[in-house]
């Protein structure tokens, strides 16, 4: 998601622009679609929720067009942790069942780790902390499972941005560790039973 990228949104928002224009001059609607993906990561993490919520939908169109449903599904997960940015939490609920229904009937991993992440931020949000923090244990299990490397640094980041690390410190360290531990066990359709 989101937190693999370090460095000025701003200058990656202004690649992704770039980039959103030669795939347009070379009528490449996979290109689009992830440029356009691209711009919405830029604008969620300069803050400005509203404006990444349009680029995700103007991305998942393109990869429904194209007939893409696991990329249209994942362009999802980013709309709903921006739902969740936004204190949108009904609307942020009802995409999150939306996409626990793509993720199980896709069964993609990157679809799976998304997920699971915007699963977390949702529940952190509501105030479902052991929920938030399994969520967490299912997301660095299937980052696992892909053989992603982890970034302490950016991870940290990634939790204190999506109140992550407020719940780690409402569960305590030992309940946190195991809410990790359970979550890294379950499966896939068990992990997303714990989304509201």
């Amino acid at each position: 998601m989101e937190r693999c990228y370090s460095g000025d949104p701003e200058d990656a928002e202004a690649l992704a622009e770039q980039a959103v224009v030669l795939a347009e001059q070379i009528h490449d609607p996979l290109r689009l679609s992830w440029c356009v993906h691209a711009r919405g990561i830029a604008a969620q993490l300069c803050g400005r929720s509203g404006e990444a919520i349009e680029r995700f939908t103007v991305a998942r169109d393109l990869a429904r067009a194209r007939g893409d449903e696991a990329f249209a599904a994942n362009d999802e997960t980013f709309i709903a942790t921006c739902l969740t940015d936004a204190g949108r939490l009904d609307e942020a609920t009802h995409t999150m069942r939306r996409v626990a229904a793509s993720a199980l009937r896709i069964s993609q991993s990157r679809l799976s780790i998304n997920t699971a992440a915007a699963g977390a931020h949702l529940c952190a949000a509501l105030g479902a902390a052991e929920s938030a923090a399994t969520l967490v244990g299912v997301n660095w299990a299937y980052l696992a499972r892909r053989g992603s490397d982890i970034d302490p640094t950016m991870e940290e980041e990634w939790l204190r941005r999506t109140g992550l690390t407020d719940v780690r410190d409402a569960l305590g360290q030992q309940q946190w560790e195991e809410a990790l531990r359970v979550g890294s066990t379950l499966t896939l359709e068990d992990a997303l039973a714990l989304l509201p």
